[in-house]
C-alpha cells in the first residue's frame, strides 16, 4: 500500500458517514484539475445555496486535506465537495446515477461559472482535466482520466444501460422458463387425470 492509497482510504473513511455507505469501496472521487482560488469554494457554496433552495448544505469535518461540505437534495442524494488548490473534488456514491445526473452536473456548472471569473485574469492554462478515483477490492487507488466530466457521465450511463439491459434479459428468460414449466406441468396433469367413460 503506497501513500496515495493511504491518503484516499483516510479521506473516503471520513466521507463514509456523510455519504451513508457501508463500505469505502463504494465511494468515487471526481477531481476537476485546474488551479483555483480558495475563495472560489466559498463563492461556489454561496452560489449553490442561493440558486437552489432545495439543496441542504452543511460543513463536513474529517481528514479531507481541505474544507468539505455535504450537499443533500430533497430525495436524499448526497455528494461531498472538497476544496484543493489544484481544483474541486467531488466525492459521491459510485453507481448512484441520481447523484451523478442531478447533483454532480449542478455543482460543476456552478464551479465553471465561478472558476471562469478567476481564470480569466490568470496566466495559467486552466483547461480542466477530470480524474476519477476509486478503491479496488485490495484498497488500492484506481485512476481514470477524462477530458470532460460529460464524457465520464456518458460512460457511466452507457455502462448502467447495458447492466440494466442484461438484468431485464435475465428476468425475461426466467419468466419465460417459469411459464414454460407451468405449461409442461399442466400438460402432465391433464395426461395423468383419469378419463371418464361414456
Amino acid at each position: 500500500m503506497n501513500n496515495d492509497d493511504k491518503y484516499y482510504i483516510s479521506k473516503f473513511s471520513s466521507a463514509q458517514g456523510y455519504l451513508q455507505v457501508d463500505s469505502i469501496e463504494k465511494i468515487a472521487s471526481i477531481k476537476i484539475r485546474e488551479n483555483s482560488n480558495y475563495s472560489s469554494y466559498r463563492d461556489l457554496i454561496e452560489y449553490i445555496g442561493s440558486s437552489n433552495t432545495r439543496i441542504k448544505i452543511k460543513e463536513a469535518q474529517g481528514d479531507f486535506h481541505g474544507s468539505g461540505w455535504v450537499l443533500e437534495d430533497e430525495i436524499d442524494n448526497r455528494v461531498l465537495l472538497i476544496e484543493h488548490e489544484t481544483g474541486l473534488e467531488i466525492l459521491y456514491i459510485a453507481g448512484s446515477i441520481a447523484s451523478l445526473i442531478q447533483l454532480v452536473p449542478f455543482v460543476i456548472n456552478g464551479w465553471k461559472q465561478i472558476s471562469d471569473i478567476f481564470n480569466r485574469n490568470s496566466r495559467f492554462d486552466h483547461r480542466a482535466k477530470v480524474e476519477i478515483r476509486i478503491l479496488d477490492k485490495d484498497r488500492s487507488i484506481v485512476e481514470t482520466k477524462f477530458i470532460e466530466i460529460d464524457e465520464y457521465i456518458y460512460k457511466v450511463l452507457i455502462e448502467k444501460y447495458f447492466e440494466l439491459n442484461e438484468k431485464v434479459d435475465k428476468l425475461e428468460k426466467e419468466v419465460f422458463d417459469l411459464k414454460k414449466g407451468k405449461k409442461v406441468k399442466e400438460k402432465e396433469t391433464i395426461a395423468k387425470s383419469p378419463r371418464k367413460k361414456i
